[in-house]
């Protein structure tokens, strides 16, 4: 007989691997630079990622349980009773929709929702605000460029010398 080494793996058994399937899936779950937000028909929340949970500003045991409507300004309330769950059948919805943070304050997020299970769903929630910012940061420097340009009366303009257009 043949000793076994001091380093030898136990077998692998189909509960290692489930178990090995849930962490990953776990931990995807919760590296996501997105918020994620598990919901389901009646649109109560079922689980939340760290991300969502810094966005909205509110602990993730805050958020379970408690419909998707008290995440949303009362102006979005409609459109979710509207478009959500039931626009969700076999693909994914996506738009832009406002969210509310534990404070008061409100940012524009692009949704992606999607069907889990016959009555779970998974919404990825992105925050629009820095790229909101940036887009006003260029329309702002183009506009003061074409006053700079009116002023001095000169222009800008773009030409292939090789080609003449």
């Amino acid at each position: 007989m043949v000793p076994k080494s001091p380093s030898a793996q136990p077998p692998r058994t189909p509960h290692d691997d489930e178990r090995s399937w849930q962490q990953r899936y776990a931990s995807l779950f919760e590296s996501s630079p997105d918020g994620l937000l598990v919901f389901d028909d009646a649109h109560v929340i079922l689980d939340a990622n760290s991300a969502l949970v810094q966005l909205i500003g509110r602990d993730r045991e805050a958020l379970i349980g408690r419909e998707i409507a008290e995440v949303l300004p009362p102006h979005e309330r409609a459109r979710l009773s509207e478009q959500m769950p039931g626009r969700i059948r076999e693909s994914v919805t996506t738009g832009n929709w406002w969210h509310l943070r534990a404070d008061g304050t409100t940012f524009l997020a692009s949704v992606s929702v999607q069907r889990l299970a016959d009555t779970e769903y998974l919404a990825v929630i992105r925050d629009l605000s820095r790229e909101l910012e940036d887009a006003r940061q260029v329309q702002e420097s183009e506009q003061r460029l074409r006053l700079a340009q009116q002023v001095a009366g000169c222009g800008v303009w773009d030409g292939d010398p090789t080609t003449g257009e």
